[in-house]
């Protein structure tokens, strides 16, 4: 009997090993997650329009104008020129901090993220993704928004002299002041800027409050006679406000100013909004009282304020929370209105308080700074 190997009969060269089908299939798994890889790379590279909200820059209101590259958190250098001047009154010795946080704003409708980067910002707790249209709205230009933003820090800055002086027991003469008109709108060519509104219809307005409360009182269909004061001259205009959605408007863009007991400059350059008001105030009555509210520790904190010291919400308390953390600052102060965003939001190492008025953000920084661990596991906190 004769064996004969496998292979003795075959013809060499004409079936394809199994090696060689391997070697075939892994080339085309290669070109074909290649090809995927690039499809990624280029999907996520386009262009989509939200924005993206992270941690910004902090300012210590007892200190000096720190300067920071673009959204870094980080400061480059320590400016020297202070954050809030105190002239016409006596000022005190401050230690610790007290800042003030923002948010960074990435993505305009001229230069928008792309897909890796929303992703990216999602994903991140320090992070939020925003829909164009809620912060660029389609009937505002870019530069009426950064004179919105503007303004509305100009307002804060008066609110928060005005609430330290309301805390430290001042009483305020106020006036309503015209900034600008709005185009097109009834008060459009007939009031101007740094005219003093005085009353509405011979009812006495001292603020931008009365103003509103007077025009709304009023109504749209008569025309209303406005008393202002001109180049130190009483002037009565005629107009007729519109309604809008039930608001009776003239397109009139004012604020309330105030006359201080004292002079109080506040410097901070390039940020806008109305949220860094609460801290401003407590920045400013450390200043003008005797000892260190801070007890030398760090606070940061956020919030609007009104001159009768009621504190508000603000937005991008997430983003602030991690902005307290890189300024070094183990105790927040947060309006208690915002606190449903900051529950179960709160990075390690940092205590959050909760407020809702100035009594109670000076109570909080003084009991912390005091040392006193009842005192400060009573203090409220957002739950």
């Amino acid at each position: 009997m004769t064996l004969f190997s496998q292979n003795d009969n075959a013809q060499p060269g004409h079936a394809p090993t199994p090696s060689g089908r391997r070697a075939r299939w892994r080339t085309r798994g290669v070109v074909l997650v290649s090809l995927a890889a690039l499809f990624a790379l280029a999907f996520t590279a386009i262009p989509v329009p939200f924005a993206l909200e992270q941690p910004g820059p902090w300012w210590n209101t007892l200190g000096n104008q720190s300067v920071f590259e673009d959204c870094s958190p980080i400061p480059t250098e320590e400016g020297t020129e202070p954050l809030i001047e105190i002239s016409g009154t006596k000022t005190y010795p401050t230690s610790g901090a007290l800042d003030l946080l923002t948010v960074c704003l990435q993505g305009t409708p001229e230069y928008m993220p792309n897909w890796f980067d929303v992703i990216q910002a999602y994903l991140s707790p320090s992070q939020s993704v925003i829909p164009f249209e809620y912060v660029y709205p389609k009937d505002q230009t870019q530069e009426e928004r950064d004179e919105s933003n503007a303004a509305e820090m100009v307002d804060s800055q008066g609110e928060s002299v005005a609430a330290a002086m309301t805390y430290l027991g001042y009483t305020l003469e106020t006036t309503a002041v015209v900034v600008s008109t709005s185009a097109g709108m009834p008060a459009d060519g007939v009031l101007l800027p740094d005219d003093i509104v005085i009353a509405l219809n011979d009812v006495p307005v001292s603020s931008i409050d009365e103003l509103r409360s007077a025009l709304q009182d009023a109504g749209s269909v008569n025309p209303v006679d406005i008393t202002v004061i001109r180049d130190g001259a009483a002037l009565v205009t005629t107009l007729t406000p519109v309604s809008d959605d039930g608001t009776t408007l003239i397109g009139l863009v004012g604020q309330t100013e105030y006359k201080y007991p004292f002079e109080v400059t506040i410097s901070l350059n390039d940020v806008g909004g109305p949220s860094a008001g609460m801290m401003f105030a407590l920045g400013i009555v450390d200043k003008v009282t005797p000892g260190e509210m801070t007890g030398g520790k760090n606070f940061a904190g956020t919030g609007t304020i009104d001159a009768a010291g009621n504190v508000g919400p603000i937005g991008g308390i997430r983003q602030k929370l991690y902005s307290a953390l890189a300024a070094q600052a183990p105790y927040f102060l947060a309006p208690l209105d915002n606190c449903d965003e900051i529950v179960g939001n709160v990075p390690q190492g940092l205590q959050v308080f909760a407020v809702a008025t100035m009594t109670e953000a000076v109570t909080a920084v003084s009991t912390v700074a005091s040392g006193n661990d009842a005192a400060i596991s009573a203090l409220p906190t957002c739950r």
